[in-house]
């Protein structure tokens, strides 16, 4: 029986190691899913700061220039390669026309979004592209990351405790040697 970590652990190493080979990812899988996820983040991120620009300069976009600037997203060099590109394009695919009305609200006086920033985290929930426990890929390799260095750190301990344990140990056996001696 693998424990639920262990089974979320094993599945997100198959994801990195898939897409680390540059194979092709199906609509659907977790792996896709996650993804999206990731890539939903990843395009609502960018546009945040146009749409935080054009507010500043109380400006706007034209419809064509929304659909343009909304379809370049994936082209973000930020953006991993491969699988995470096809991730984009799906996600694209699936919440143009929601972007859309979500950035056309923002920049709308009329709007009850007027002006609000776009939360890549709660519009990805919205959209039901991530889920509330989901991690990006980032921060499961910064987890990893900690999680290594935190094994290292408690090995040096446990060897440091032994060294000292092992020293007071001998210590206190040529403490006793002494004390027989002098009897």
């Amino acid at each position: 029986q693998v424990s639920g970590f262990a089974h979320r652990a094993m599945r997100q190493t198959l994801l990195l190691v898939v897409v680390a080979w540059g194979e092709p990812l199906k609509a659907g899988t977790p792996a896709m899913k996650l993804l999206q996820c990731d890539a939903c983040q990843s395009v609502i991120n960018g546009l945040r700061d146009d749409v935080k620009y054009l507010i500043q300069a109380e400006s706007y976009w034209k419809t064509s220039d929304l659909v343009g600037r909304i379809g370049a997203s994936c082209q973000d060099p930020s953006l991993p390669s491969g699988a995470m590109e096809e991730a984009c394009a799906a996600f694209l695919g699936d919440h143009h026309k929601a972007l859309q009305e979500e950035i056309r609200g923002r920049l709308d006086p009329k709007s009850d979004l007027f002006e609000e920033e776009l939360v890549p985290r709660e519009m990805c929930l919205e959209f039901g592209v991530c889920k509330p426990d989901s991690k990006t890929i980032g921060q499961m390799v910064d987890m990893s990351d900690r999680r290594d260095k935190d094994l290292k750190e408690e090995q040096k301990l446990k060897e440091k405790w032994a060294k000292r344990k092992k020293n007071t140990a001998a210590d206190t056996a040529s403490d006793s040697d002494e004390e027989e001696e002098e009897e």
